[in-house]
């Protein structure tokens, strides 16, 4: 009987793990391999299986059996250091923030920092912004922001 279901343990197993192949990122490698791992315990233990020690053993196995196909998954894709964002640039209309970089009407040189973020800007007037002044963003145009000093109507 054991090793029947250890036998059938193994081809479900199997065939968990071909669908992984044939469909990859839908993660039953995982429980793939803990069957066939149960199922070699259930042959090579047989009548046994009933007992304490060997109940240990097969949950110890089938720990380090999950444990290892995940880190093995981590090794094919692994998980992105840094996740990145991006910010549009219509939502950043009316927000103020502190010009790092002098900002031009002609130029994009100009640099504001929004909270802990850095944007491109250029000045909404011909006047050149200094460095150090509070602005708040009139408009976004392309990749960079549009700003006014924050007394300026």
């Amino acid at each position: 009987m054991w090793t029947e279901l250890g036998i059938a343990l193994i081809i479900f197993g199997f065939l968990l793990l071909v669908m992984e192949i044939s469909l990859p990122g839908f993660f039953i490698g995982i429980p793939a391999t803990v069957s066939m791992a149960l199922g070699v315990m259930a042959i090579v233990f047989q009548e046994d299986v009933n007992t304490w020690p060997v109940f240990v053993v097969s949950l110890l196995i089938s720990g380090l059996t999950f444990a290892g196909t995940i880190k093995f998954y981590q090794t094919l894709a692994p998980p992105e250091k840094q996740l990145t964002h991006v910010t549009s640039g219509s939502s950043l209309v009316g927000k103020i923030g502190t010009l790092i970089n002098d900002a031009t009407h002609d130029t994009i040189e100009g640099t504001i920092r929004i909270k802990s973020e850095e944007y491109s800007a250029r000045s909404f007037t011909d006047s050149i912004i200094p460095a150090g002044t509070k602005v708040v963003v009139v408009e976004s145009s392309g990749v960079h922001l549009i700003v006014r000093e924050l007394g300026d109507s």
